[in-house]
């Protein structure tokens, strides 16, 4: 091994440690902040809003239907469904080569889903 290699090493190893604590601790502050699109929206719009804006500059067409009587929920919830939402279509526009896109939020009396 040459001379300053097992230093180099341990040094390398201490960075990628603080790089990972670093990223992890950005993702946390990030899922903390509440979405711009819920602050002056509903859950249905705020989705539909942002499937405009993500194939804005694209051929894909997407579309956003709500089944169910609209209530509104938690603050957690919303953030979590517009992210979860937010992230399919952006992966069906980037990986997908998708035409359309449907986003179905289903709401029950006894729970959600986001098709």
């Amino acid at each position: 091994m040459p001379p300053g290699a097992e230093a180099a090493t341990t040094h390398l190893n201490r960075v990628r440690m603080l790089v990972r604590h670093g990223i992890a601790e950005a993702r946390r502050y990030v899922w903390d902040l509440r979405s711009s699109a819920l602050e002056h929206n509903d859950l249905p719009t705020a989705l539909s809003e942002t499937a405009r804006r993500l194939t804005a500059e694209t051929t894909v067409e997407a579309q956003v239907q709500v089944s169910g009587a609209f209530r509104p929920l938690t603050q957690l919830v919303e953030d979590n469904l517009l992210r979860i939402g937010q992230e399919a279509i952006n992966n069906a526009v980037k990986h997908a080569q998708a035409r359309r896109i449907f986003v179905i939020l289903c709401l029950m009396p006894a729970g959600y889903n986001l098709v």
